[in-house]
């Protein structure tokens, strides 16, 4: 479940960052 959790966060971050980057 770890795995999972640390999938969403990771693309949380990364959508954050393409928001910021655009």
């Amino acid at each position: 479940m770890t795995d999972v959790i640390l999938v969403l966060i990771f693309a949380g971050l990364g959508a954050i960052i393409i928001f910021k980057a655009s």
